[in-house]
């Protein structure tokens, strides 16, 4: 059965991305299989990917930490704060 973590914070700015985005790269160093995931991201700050699709920056280099295209990534929304 998987193991799974989740970073829970009071509010915004409080750092759960960070700790996310550190806990990923720790456990991809140590060989274990890793899958961030935010359902829905609010954020001005996006990247666009490869196939035309926007997520948030912050998403982009949990990925990367993670060692995942994160282009191949589904199920992740971007809403744009206005």
């Amino acid at each position: 059965m998987a193991k799974a973590i989740m970073f829970l914070g009071t509010g915004s700015d409080v750092g759960k991305s960070i700790a996310a985005t550190a806990f990923c790269r720790i456990f991809k160093r140590r060989g274990h299989k890793v899958a961030p995931f935010k359902v829905q991201n609010m954020s001005n700050n996006s990247y666009v990917t490869v196939e035309g699709g926007e997520i948030g920056r912050a998403q982009v280099v949990r990925f990367y930490m993670a060692g995942i295209d994160q282009w191949r990534i589904k199920g992740s929304t971007l809403e744009n704060r206005i």
